[in-house]
């Protein structure tokens, strides 16, 4: 199967500004968030942290989805009944996603993190669109589908750098690089071919 669909495992967020705070938290991303009076709850330190968890937890059912969709060996109907499960976790995660999103009181973090989540539900979309596409030997809606999903991951990252820069000035940023790096390499070791 033919796609363009591109995945950077050395991808480094260097973001736009320097942190005001420096500390850790139980996430080990999110770093000083509500030690300045006017700032951030501690609902909201906790609920972003599990947000920027649910990345990676939908980047860990995306990539053998994606892996095997791209291997020439493995054969359309076994990626249709492979590919099942995973999307059902991406579902999952969307649905984790959200209820994080929705959660967050602060209105700047709130509006952001709700557009990524309807950007991951969009993901979701294309994926069981290409899914259904491949089910029924559809070309023309596989086409379709991987250039709406590649859309989707581009609008998606500029989501994520928009989130990013809001609470950058609460995160240290030698771990969120890390962090980042880290599971770039994981998830690239999940996109070998079998």
């Amino acid at each position: 199967m033919v796609s363009s669909f591109k995945f950077d495992p050395e991808f480094e967020y260097k973001g736009t500004s320097e942190p005001k705070h420096s500390g850790s938290s139980e996430a080990g991303i999110v770093v000083g968030l509500g030690s300045q009076r006017g700032s951030l709850s501690s609902a909201d330190v906790d609920t972003i942290a599990a947000l920027m968890a649910t990345p990676d937890r939908w980047n860990r059912a995306a990539a053998p989805l994606v892996r095997d969709y791209l291997d020439p060996n493995v054969p359309r109907d076994r990626w249709v009944v492979e590919a099942a499960p995973y999307i059902g976790e991406l579902r999952a995660a969307h649905v984790e996603m959200q209820t994080c999103a929705l959660a967050i009181q602060d209105p700047g973090i709130r509006a952001t993190s709700t557009e990524i989540a309807a950007n991951y539900r969009a993901k979701l979309d294309w994926i069981t669109r290409l899914h259904n596409a491949v089910a029924h030997g559809d070309a023309t809606a596989e086409q379709q589908a991987t250039a709406g999903l590649s859309e989707a991951a581009a609008e998606g990252q500029v989501l994520a750098i928009a989130l990013l820069d809001k609470v950058r000035p609460y995160v240290d940023p030698q771990v969120l690089s890390e962090k980042a790096r880290k599971q770039g390499k994981e998830i690239g070791e999940l996109m070998k071919p079998k």
